[in-house]
């Protein structure tokens, strides 16, 4: 039976040039060297090596068993991370999104659907996602337009609409609505990675954003701040009781997004379970 110790042999030799070399790499005495590479020739049944009055080289079959061997035991090198991904992943449903508080309450419904999984949530870009869902890296993601890929399957999933939320004694909070135009020079607080909502957030070039990470942090600001803050629908749920503060609308087209839930054959099975989420509303 062909070891694994002769392929790393027969590699050292061809990468070292010579049998002393490969010896002195290797740690082994030359006469061991050889008797593992007669071994090797000896289970393939075709010689590996010519053999010269000064010097032994490797021949053309020698060649392919090296890069034979390279490929054997570079998959056995990666055989543990292999398995040990393998192993997270039958623990793990991994979801990418390019928003977050979708994000957030779809993490929400798969840890109840799914109590002894590990939820396991990203922030990325459209085109990271779809590659990342086609090479297995997310069972899920969320997207703000349906992909056109044969092999993705995808339902709209989610509406998110922002709003600006302020105290009742703000000036905006009589309001019906508003622009973000209208929010020039303002100071708001915000999260600090918004996904997609950047490409919107770019229209508030004059606007002093206090950015936050934290979810819990930002509750906490809000409750015991003055500042105005956009939030959207979604998080207003996430957030509520919100006491104290009114949510006004915001006007503008694109402060609107509809969410799509994707899923690849790996998450297929996960996609099902899942239901369309109602778009929550934002009480006065």
């Amino acid at each position: 039976m062909i070891e694994l110790q002769q392929l790393s042999h027969l590699v050292a030799i061809y990468e070292q040039g010579t049998m002393t070399a490969a010896a002195r790499t290797l740690h082994i005495s030359q006469p061991a060297l050889s008797r593992s590479v007669q071994r090797l020739e000896g289970e393939l049944g075709l010689p590996l090596f010519e053999h010269g009055r000064n010097k032994t080289h490797i021949n053309p079959v020698g060649v392919e068993a090296v890069e034979r061997a390279r490929d054997i035991l570079r998959q056995v090198d990666e055989l543990p991370r292999h398995l040990h991904a393998c192993a997270h992943s039958m623990q793990t449903i991994s979801v990418g999104s390019c928003g977050p508080a979708p994000m957030w309450l779809l993490a929400d419904e798969l840890r109840e659907c799914f109590p002894d999984m590990t939820i396991s949530t990203e922030l990325a870009e459209h085109e990271s996602l779809i590659r990342g869902l086609l090479d297995n890296a997310y069972q899920l993601i969320v997207l703000d337009a349906p992909p056109d890929v044969e092999r993705i399957r995808c339902r709209e999933h989610s509406t998110e609409t922002l709003y600006l939320n302020v105290p009742r004694d703000h000036p905006l909070a009589a309001r019906d609505g508003i622009r973000l135009e209208e929010l020039a020079g303002a100071t708001l607080l915000g999260y600090h990675d918004v996904g997609r909502w950047s490409r919107v957030m770019e229209k508030l070039a004059d606007v002093h954003f206090i950015l936050q990470k934290e979810r819990h942090v930002m509750k906490e600001l809000i409750v015991n701040s003055s500042l105005p803050c956009l939030l959207s629908n979604m998080l207003l749920v996430l957030f509520e009781p919100l006491t104290g503060r009114v949510s006004v609308p915001i006007l503008d087209d694109d402060a609107t997004v509809v969410f799509y839930l994707c899923a690849a054959e790996a998450g297929a099975a996960i996609l099902d379970r899942i239901s369309p989420a109602p778009s929550p509303t934002c009480a006065q």
